[in-house]
């Protein structure tokens, strides 16, 4: 594969010579899909085109914290964040494809992929960050496991799985708001799941 990629990988045309050496001639093959053309998260619809996931805000504040010699004081704190309105305006079935574009150098393990508990006019979740020992104290609830593969450059693939379950969900994106001991507003992508 020959050329670099622009600003948007999932647009540009690949190169790749054909018929060997250096005398080929150069081939385009589609890209990934035209319609990736912001960073986010996107779901495939059954048409098999990519369309992204519906953005909410979040509101995100600390928790409690502990630092002790145990955990060699490090800090261990929650993260609640709340989302107006008691569901997400889209619906998807378990099983869903979910792609995340990401900002170049970020990771996939700075998503977080978690399950929201619907309240009258709200959703909120707990997840747990800044520390270690999470699993025994159980903080990070509602952070659910996901396991993202690559298929381009600032892109991951992962299944939402079929027996999730009904309820709302979302796709913490990494940023400033997102980053522990710091509180504020940040984006959210969600989705609900019916059956």
């Amino acid at each position: 594969v020959r050329g670099a990629l622009p600003r948007n990988a999932a647009c540009a045309p690949v190169l790749t010579s054909v018929g060997g050496g250096r005398g080929g001639a150069e081939v385009a093959i589609s890209p990934i899909a035209p319609q990736l053309d912001e960073l986010g998260v996107y779901y495939k619809d059954k048409s098999g085109e990519w369309v992204r996931l519906k953005v909410e805000i979040v509101e995100l504040r600390s928790g409690g914290w502990v630092k002790s010699a145990l955990t060699h004081n490090i800090v261990k704190e929650d993260r609640n964040g709340t989302v107006d309105g008691p569901h997400s305006a889209l619906t998807l079935p378990g099983g869903t494809e979910l792609l995340v574009f990401g900002p170049n150098g970020t990771e996939p393990e700075e998503y977080n992929f978690i399950g929201l508990r619907e309240k009258k006019d709200r959703r909120e979740f707990r997840i747990y960050t800044g520390g270690v020992f999470h699993n025994e104290t159980g903080s990070d609830r509602d952070a659910l496991m996901f396991t993202p593969h690559k298929i381009a450059p600032q892109m991951w693939v992962f299944t939402v799985p079929k027996d999730i379950g009904k309820g709302e969900y979302g796709v913490l994106p990494p940023g400033a708001a997102n980053t522990p001991g710091l509180s504020g507003s940040g984006k959210i992508f969600t989705f609900r799941i019916l059956e």
